[in-house]
């Protein structure tokens, strides 16, 4: 047996850690949903190794959230780290900021975090390598016990179910009980979220602010609702159109796209679906590199159908040649995003959590490339609205300060 691979709906990622496990194989576990990548390595019993191409899940993004570092620290971490080639958790160490044992003790939850929130996967694709372990041995060495992995991940699989039926969703506000509020916090990240719950921020929000991951924050508002400190605050709904900002590219991207699907380019087993058509007109459009358009499709025919292996193709390779282009044009030379729309065009516009989230970082300090090494947004999310800011004229980018 040299590799097993299939779909994560048919053998969730759980089962398929599982079925390894229980057959004793080591080898290493690549599961794909989405345009989210993330691999473990398995040998006798342990993992040791687990790599993830989600952002929230660096190890910068872990030492922030636990307090160990801030932003500036990160940023001056990267910047050694480009000059001497080190890997990042070894500078942190060299340059005082963090112990052995703190590096460790977080290697280690990351690596934990990394595997179970994979583990929760039910839709995807997955594909394990049996025999296949690096020789070459990380500088710290971390290892958890896959039993103990498999054990939680069920207790998780529960306590999403008791989450999700009192936050169903991360764009809710809290509502804190201001006589309740304990003068010694139960959880360091307790008063974090009721500071930033009173200013408004919605959960989303308050997950990109403390730099934490989906799981980590929710077991802290459940804690903390169970004891009555926040509430769940519903609003009105606004309408789909207003909650999700309009991607708009410069002038030259602009042109009117007409798509034409050709009867030979639906599936061969009958009429052509709707979700076939986008994945043609997708292709269409990458083979003609207008990549905006080519991601725009894919990414509607993956809302409507999640499991299909050729739509997550599709739109992994358009957000490759998208990735490509937005990082030619945005960060082939050093950049300062800088504000220029007013304070009341700011208050007028309906910003997301992600908007938001960078809009104070465009503060004229930074160049656009050393904020987003730390921040917990997907690169190419972050540069679809940094191209859209610009092009609406809410920030302007600028040449660097000698």
């Amino acid at each position: 047996m040299d590799a097993i691979w299939g779909s994560l709906s048919l053998m969730p990622a759980s089962e398929v850690m599982r079925y390894c496990h229980g057959k004793g194989l080591d080898g290493s576990l690549r599961c794909e949903s989405g345009t989210t990548e993330k691999t473990v390595v398995m040998h006798e019993g342990h993992v040791l190794q687990a790599f993830s191409n989600d952002p929230r899940e660096y190890l910068g993004q872990f030492l922030i959230n636990f307090g160990h570092i801030n932003e500036e620290q990160l940023t001056q971490a990267f910047e050694t780290q480009q000059e001497t080639n080190v890997f990042l958790g070894r500078i942190l160490v060299m340059i005082g900021l963090v112990d052995e044992k703190t590096l460790r003790d977080v290697l280690t939850v990351k690596l934990r975090e990394t595997v179970l929130s994979m583990m929760g996967w039910d839709k995807g694709r997955f594909h394990f390598n049996h025999g296949e372990v690096p020789e070459e041995k990380p500088t710290i060495d971390v290892r958890v016990r896959t039993a103990d992995l498999l054990e939680e991940a069920e207790f998780r699989q529960t306590a999403w179910t008791s989450i999700r039926q009192v936050f169903p969703h991360d764009r809710l506000l809290l509502e804190v009980s201001a006589s309740d509020v304990p003068k010694e916090p139960e959880h360091p990240l307790d008063t974090k979220i009721i500071d930033l719950a009173i200013e408004g921020q919605s959960i989303e929000e308050i997950g990109l602010s403390l730099h934490a991951t989906p799981f980590s924050l929710y077991q802290r508002l459940l804690a903390m609702h169970r004891r009555s400190l926040i509430a769940p605050l519903e609003y009105e709904e606004a309408d789909e159109e207003d909650l999700l900002l309009e991607d708009v590219a410069d002038e030259t991207d602009t042109e009117e796209v007409v798509i034409e699907i050709e009867p030979d380019e639906a599936h061969q087993d009958g009429e052509a679906t709707e979700v076939s058509k986008l994945v043609a007109a997708s292709r269409k459009m990458l083979s003609k590199n207008r990549f905006v358009e080519a991601e725009d499709l894919a990414s509607k025919a993956l809302e409507m159908d999640p499991h299909d292996a050729a739509v997550q193709t599709a739109l992994k390779e358009a957000e490759t040649g998208l990735l490509a282009e937005l990082r030619h044009r945005l960060l082939a030379r050093p950049v300062v995003p800088k504000i220029s729309a007013s304070p009341e065009d700011l208050k007028k516009r309906r910003q997301d959590p992600t908007e938001r989230y960078l809009l104070k970082r465009f503060d004229g300090s930074k160049t656009l490339s050393t904020i987003l090494k730390v921040s917990p947004v997907k690169e190419i999310d972050a540069l679809k609205l940094v191209r859209t800011l610009t092009a609406q004229g809410v920030i302007r980018l600028e040449e660097p300060d000698e």
